[in-house]
C-alpha cells in the first residue's frame, strides 16, 4: 500500500478572518475539511493581473453506490489519484488595469475634471516641467512667440491682478524659458500645475473637460475619453473548474487494476474506473458562463476478473452529434 500523503489545508492559503461575515463563518466550516495541492500563481510585473491554479482535495469520495453496496459499482464525481479522494482542479484569473499605473485610488473618489487631471499626472509620472512645456506647445502653438504670449495672458488676466506681473524670459532657449516661468509662478506662491488646470482646461463639464485632457495628455496616453479611464477601474475575472469527470468504479470481482508492469494491484481499496470526461465549466465576467465538452472515455488498465486478460481504454471518443463533428472525425470518410 502506498504511503499516505499529507496536504495543506485550504484555510492556510485563504485566511477566513480576512473575509467579511457571514462569509467568514461559512468559509471556516468548509475549509477545515478541504485541502489543496499543485498550487501555483503567475502575476504581472505591475500586479494588475494574476492567474491562480490549484487542485482542491477532499479526503472523501463524492458519489453514490449504485448496486452491490460498498463492494459493488460506484458512481463518482472527480475521483482523485489517491483512493478514496476527490480532486477538483480550479483556475482563477483577474485583471484590474488601473493597478498597472497606480494602486491607491478609487473610482468613487473621482468626480471632477480636476480629479481626473491629477490622476493622469500621477498615473504617468508627469513632472510639472513636462506638463508646462506640453501646455505651452499645445495651447499656445498658434502664436508666433508662445512664451511671450503666456506672459501676456497672465499679466492681462484680472484674476491675477493682485500678483506681481510676470517678466519675459530673455535666454532665448525654449526649455530654459519654461523653467524660468515656473520659477516665477512659484515665487508668487502659484502652483504651475493648478495654473494650467484653471486656465487651459474646461472644468464646467466632464465631456468638455475630457476633450481638453485628451489634447493635453495625448503624447503620454494617446486618444482617450471618460469611458477609457472608467474601464481601467472595471475588474475582469474568470473562474473555472478545469476538469469535470464522472467515473464508474467497478467491483474487483469484475475488473482489477494493474500497474505499469501489468501486475494486479493487490490493494483492495484501489478499483478500476471507467471515467467520462464531461468537460470544463468557466464563468467569465464579460462572456458569462461557458461549458466546454470534450466527450472522452478512459478506463484504468485492468485485468478482467481472474482471467489474465488485460483491457485498457485511453481517450475513447464517440461522435453522436448531428450538428457538428468532433475534430478527430473532420475530413474522415466512412
Amino acid at each position: 500500500m502506498a504511503a499516505p500523503q499529507f496536504y495543506p489545508a485550504l484555510n492556510n492559503l485563504i485566511r477566513p478572518e480576512k473575509l467579511p461575515e457571514p462569509l467568514e463563518t461559512a468559509f471556516s466550516t468548509i475549509t477545515n475539511k478541504l485541502f489543496y495541492k499543485t498550487y501555483y500563481v503567475e502575476k504581472s510585473v505591475y500586479g494588475d493581473s494574476a492567474y491562480h491554479h490549484l487542485v482542491l482535495l477532499i479526503n472523501a469520495q463524492v458519489g453514490l453506490n449504485l448496486f452491490g453496496g460498498e463492494d459493488g459499482f460506484q458512481l463518482l464525481l472527480n475521483p482523485g489519484t489517491a483512493s478514496g479522494t476527490t480532486e477538483i482542479p480550479i483556475s482563477i484569473y483577474y485583471n484590474l488595469p488601473i493597478l498597472k499605473y497606480i494602486r491607491k485610488v478609487k473610482l468613487e473618489n473621482l468626480s471632477s475634471v480636476e480629479d481626473y487631471f491629477l490622476l493622469l499626472l500621477d498615473m504617468f509620472n508627469i513632472t510639472k516641467e513636462e506638463l508646462f512645456f506640453e501646455s505651452v506647445e499645445i495651447f499656445l502653438n498658434g502664436y508666433e512667440y508662445p512664451i511671450q504670449e503666456f506672459v501676456n495672458q497672465f499679466n492681462q488676466n484680472p484674476a491675477y491682478d493682485s500678483y506681481p506681473p510676470l517678466t519675459y524670459p530673455t535666454t532665448g532657449d525654449y526649455y530654459t524659458d519654461v523653467i524660468d516661468l515656473i520659477e516665477q509662478l512659484n515665487n508668487r506662491n502659484l502652483d504651475s500645475i493648478i495654473y494650467i488646470l484653471n486656465n487651459y482646461i474646461n472644468q464646467n463639464s466632464l465631456p468638455e473637460g475630457f476633450d481638453d485632457l485628451n489634447i493635453l495628455f495625448n503624447r503620454w496616453v494617446g486618444d482617450f475619453n471618460l469611458d477609457t479611464i472608467v474601464n481601467l477601474f472595471i475588474p475582469k475575472f474568470s473562474a473555472s473548474v478545469d476538469v469535470i469527470e464522472v467515473a464508474l468504479a467497478f467491483p474487483r470481482t469484475w475488473l482489477k487494476p494493474v500497474d505499469a508492469e501489468d501486475n494486479v494491484i493487490q490493494d483492495d481499496t484501489v478499483k478500476s474506473r471507467l471515467t467520462y470526461s464531461v468537460g470544463s465549466l468557466t464563468y467569465h465576467s464579460e462572456k458569462g458562463l461557458e461549458f466546454l465538452n470534450p466527450d472522452s472515455f478512459d478506463l484504468t488498465p485492468s485485468q478482467i476478473g481472474d482471467t489474465g486478460l488485460l483491457i485498457d481504454i485511453d481517450n475513447l471518443k464517440f461522435d453522436f452529434r448531428k450538428d457538428k463533428n468532433i475534430p478527430e472525425a473532420v475530413g474522415r470518410v466512412f
